[in-house]
C-alpha cells in the first residue's frame, strides 16, 4: 500500500495563498520582549489617538473624552495580559 505524501508540491502550492509571514517562521512568535514599554508615554498617546478618532467620526466631545480615558486606562491591563500570554 502506497501512502501519498501530504506535503506534496500541489498541497503546499494550494496553501501558499493562506500563509502568513509567521507561518514559515514560528520561532519568531514565541520570543518574549526583553523590556516593557513606557506607560507614561503610552497612556496619553493612546488617549489622544482614541479621542482624535472619536471626534473625527462625529462623537460628542464629552462622550469621546470619557471613552478615550477608559480606553487609555486599559493599557496596563492589556500589557499584563499580553505578557502573561507570551
Amino acid at each position: 500500500m502506497t501512502m501519498k505524501n501530504i506535503f506534496s508540491a500541489e498541497f503546499l502550492d494550494a496553501l501558499e495563498g493562506d500563509s502568513t509571514p509567521f507561518a514559515a517562521a514560528p520561532r519568531l512568535m514565541g520570543k518574549r520582549r526583553a523590556s516593557t514599554g513606557d506607560q507614561s508615554i503610552a497612556v496619553p498617546t493612546v488617549r489622544q489617538a482614541v479621542l482624535d478618532a472619536l471626534l473625527q467620526t462625529g462623537y460628542d466631545a464629552e462622550l469621546a473624552e470619557r471613552m478615550a480615558e477608559e480606553v487609555a486606562d486599559q493599557v496596563p491591563v492589556i500589557e499584563k495580559k499580553v505578557q502573561s500570554a507570551a
